[in-house]
């Protein structure tokens, strides 16, 4: 995946966060850190 479908994928999480509903903004940060750590990181 590109960097710029990560960057979608974080993206799309951050706008499902319901402010009144702490359940998703409890579960938002965790998405977000496995869509990171799923993915390979370049080398530079």
């Amino acid at each position: 995946m590109i960097e710029t479908d990560i960057n979608v994928e974080l993206e799309n999480v951050l706008h499902s966060v319901k402010s009144n509903n702490i359940n998703s903004v409890e579960k938002a940060p965790e998405e977000r850190r496995d869509i990171i750590h799923r993915e390979k990181m370049p080398l530079d």
